[in-house]
């Protein structure tokens, strides 16, 4: 069976599929036995023909490629091939923290605090990174990923975290407008001032990351509720319990 490719990659294995992509491992070569592996990550073909999703889809990739820092999942190259829109990005070997999550949730006590913090840590660091990038001309672009939850940090095998998904993230340099009252990102992840659809800036992202860090900390996910209404109450109203009391 001929290997499916894209543009001059060839594409070995779908690593998984979201809202607005699918994201292979893939397989660049050349002379002498050259072999580059990478991770694509394809626009879904039945969302080409809206040129909204194609902008939101180019905008993430526009900026994910201004960021070079070892806690960020690196972007190399944006490119079209038969009306396919795709990135080519780094390929990370490892598990989400979400995994880390679903253990921890199973085993109390784990993972220990010392490990804990190296993973919020290392999601500050790149996190910060974002907040204060800056243009070519030295402008701060105001980045603000919107999205800081369990999927989008990665855990690779040699203990680098990495931050992924600027898909819904907001700067300067956006040209995509959210429509009012639109919501994006995952709503027990959200600070009060997302849910409530108002400007963000760089708290919003930390506020998000607290959540990951108080449920790394206590094996319990903090804004679990039974419907969004009461996720949206809990996060906007409701006190949040100390660390030391879940």
């Amino acid at each position: 069976m001929e290997a499916q490719r894209l543009g001059s990659y060839e594409l070995i294995a779908r690593l998984g599929m979201g809202g607005m992509a699918e994201v292979y491992l893939a397989r660049r070569s050349g002379p002498a036995g050259f072999t580059k592996y990478v991770a694509i990550k394809r626009m879904r073909s039945d969302l080409t023909a809206h040129q909204e999703f194609v902008d939101l889809f180019a905008e993430e990739a526009n900026t994910a490629s201004l960021l070079t820092h070892p806690n960020i999942c690196q972007v190399y190259e944006f490119n079209a091939s038969d009306d396919e829109y795709y990135m080519v990005m780094e390929y990370l070997e490892g598990v989400p923290v979400s995994s880390v999550m679903i253990k921890a949730l199973r085993k109390p006590g784990w993972p220990s605090l010392p490990v804990i913090a190296a993973i919020v840590e290392q999601a500050c660091d790149g996190i910060h990174y974002a907040h204060d990038s800056k243009d070519e001309a030295g402008n701060p672009l105001n980045i603000v990923h919107r999205d800081i939850s369990p999927p989008n940090l990665l855990l690779t095998s040699t203990g680098v975290v990495k931050l992924l998904d600027f898909g819904i993230s907001k700067s300067k340099q956006s040209v995509v407008q959210t429509m009012t009252g639109q919501i994006r990102g995952k709503f027990s992840y959200m600070s009060p001032e997302q849910l409530q659809s108002r400007t963000l800036d760089r708290r919003s992202d930390i506020f998000s990351l607290g959540i990951v860090l108080h449920e790394l900390v206590t094996g319990k996910r903090l804004f679990r509720r039974a419907n969004r209404l009461q996720v949206y109450h809990a996060i906007t109203s409701e006190p949040i319990p100390l660390p030391s009391e879940s």
